[in-house]
């Protein structure tokens, strides 16, 4: 297996966070609004029920879902596209892969793989990634962190899952959705910090790795220019 050079994976990864920056502030705005919607239902329970304030949060909240969608599909985009060459990187580097390199994508998309798949990739990319530059004895940094940010993954997917079929006919329910919603999008906000969290983590021994490669590629040029001018010398004497 021919070795290479990792490609610069840099931006793409800036550009994961900050899509998923977008969606920490757009899922702030949505708590907030949720909690309105609380207070409205506390309100509606003494009889005192504002029928204008109820229609402007219900349309900020469709209008902030609508965004929400939107930014979540490009993140998502932006997301595999990081993860996608990250994963392409220990293939040129000569290393090996477990899956395939559509499998990358794909493996978040069929059921019972994505339980594990993911994560599975997540962490050969972060060992190998580490090994492309260190010896094989060397132990790589733990990969606890995520076991943790795809144990959050699971709950959350579960959870929102559940707040789905929640019925939403009366008062009280609707105030149990509302509830079950705030939880929801605040553990959504810790996941998306703790998303940003593994990807500069992981973007950070990308970047070492790159940087590892490029000096030992300058400096394998600089001893091949430097052989080729003292043989240039030895032919070609004064």
């Amino acid at each position: 297996m021919s070795t290479l050079s990792p490609l610069y994976n840099g931006y793409n990864a800036r550009n994961a966070v900050i899509g998923t920056w977008v969606l920490v502030i757009l899922s702030a705005i949505l708590l907030y609004l949720n909690f309105v919607q609380y207070g409205i239902i506390q309100d509606a329970k003494i009889g005192n029920l504002d029928q204008a304030k109820v229609q402007a949060n219900d349309t900020y909240k469709q209008v902030v879902v609508v965004i929400l969608v939107i930014v979540f599909i490009t993140t998502n985009i932006l997301f595999s596209i990081w993860l996608n060459r990250a994963y392409g990187n220990i293939d040129r580097m000569g290393l090996h892969q477990s899956y395939r390199q559509p499998w990358v994508i794909w493996a978040w998309f069929v059921p019972f793989m994505n339980l594990y798949t993911p994560y599975e990739i997540m962490v050969e990319i972060y060992k190998q990634t580490q090994y492309a530059r260190t010896e094989d004895t060397q132990r790589p940094k733990s990969v606890a962190f995520l076991g943790w940010w795809w144990f959050l993954f699971i709950v959350i997917s579960i959870f929102s899952n559940l707040v789905s079929i929640f019925e939403s006919e009366t008062l009280e329910q609707i105030e149990m959705v509302t509830i079950a919603a705030i939880i929801s999008i605040l553990c959504l906000i810790g996941y998306y910090l703790f998303g940003i969290y593994v990807i500069r983590r992981i973007a950070s021994e990308e970047q070492a790795t790159y940087e590892y490669y490029e000096k030992n590629a300058y400096n394998s040029q600089f001893i091949q220019d430097t052989s080729n001018f003292e043989n240039l010398d030895t032919e070609n004497p004064v």
